[in-house]
């Protein structure tokens, strides 16, 4: 869930809603301080997914413009057929606030074909106005793009930024993207790479568009990150990979650039006991702490919520 410019806490559910393709909502603070321990929060659905041409199965972070409009991914619903169980591709979609209500557009609908399908992670937002994400599948090569939605006065436009091949580029990023203050963006992929343990590269800014380069090639150490990257102040990129590490069940790691290439550094190796398997963001606190989630792993083997300090 993210905060929205009114204080409230926005995010969404994959399932579930009128028609159980998923639901962007809302949940609202107690008007008065609670007296108890049981506070619950209001919950307000914003919109019900059909699973038809408005998408399905919505994955990734919310992310707000300045005029107060939502945007994100669904990873199936739409056109085409790209991952077992689901329809269509997924899409990009809005919500803007109207009346008391949310109006959701399309913005685009992926096919699987040239333009990718099933984004999977976030969309992110660059000053002006222009949306950036990537996708899990399709492409030239099937193992999915990165792409980014432009506007303009007749619509939105998509333009595919890099088609991974499934080789030493990388294949199947899921995670996302992020933009650092020079407009460069950064990523990760599950598969490919040189080891084919997945790969984190960088879309770096030029003049006719972006140029495309491998940061890091991952190994044993560290196999298939799932979740997309944080960057700190000093350009340093955080993570976490699913699986390998010393542990086989997953690790933290830092790249750090260096000579003009990136140092692989772990922050930890998880031992199953200490979690298991991590799927999501690591995010920092003011005194640069790192927190995240495993999903498995644990004293109760269901799994941890956890903190590495510096």
């Amino acid at each position: 869930m993210i905060f929205g410019p009114d204080g409230n806490l926005y995010g969404t559910t994959t399932f579930g809603g009128l028609y159980d393709a998923g639901v962007v909502f809302k949940r609202q603070p107690p008007s008065s301080a609670c007296k108890t321990a049981n506070c619950p929060w209001r919950e307000t659905v914003l919109y019900s997914f059909t699973g038809q041409s408005d998408g399905a199965v919505p994955e990734g972070d919310l992310v707000f413009d300045q005029a107060g409009n939502i945007y994100g991914t669904t990873f199936a619903g739409g056109e085409g057929n790209c991952v077992p169980l689901f329809f269509g591709c997924g899409a990009v979609y809005q919500l803007t606030p109207a009346q008391g209500s949310w109006k959701l557009t399309v913005i685009h609908t992926f096919t699987g074909l040239s333009d990718g399908g099933a984004p999977a992670g976030c969309v992110i937002l660059d000053q002006a106005g222009n949306l950036y994400g990537t996708t899990y599948v399709g492409g030239s090569f099937s193992q999915g793009v990165a792409f980014e939605v432009t506007p303009h006065e007749s619509g939105w436009t998509e333009n595919i930024l890099h088609d991974f091949a499934g080789g030493s580029d990388g294949a199947n990023p899921q995670g996302g993207l992020i933009l650092d203050s020079s407009g460069n963006l950064y990523g990760v992929t599950v598969f490919g790479g040189s080891l084919s343990y997945g790969s984190a590269f960088e879309l770096q800014a030029t003049d006719g568009g972006f140029s495309y380069r491998i940061l890091y090639t991952f190994g044993p150490e560290a196999e298939s990150p799932v979740a997309g990257l944080t960057l700190d102040g000093a350009g340093n990129l955080y993570g976490t990979a699913n699986s390998g590490g010393t542990g086989s069940v997953g690790a933290v790691f830092e790249l750090t650039p260096s000579g003009g290439s990136w140092k692989y550094t772990s922050l930890h190796d998880f031992s199953y006991s200490t979690g298991g398997y991590p799927e999501g963001t690591v995010i920092f606190d003011a005194q640069g702490n790192l927190y995240s989630t495993t999903p498995y792993g644990g004293s109760g083997q269901d799994g941890v919520v956890f903190q590495i300090t510096p």
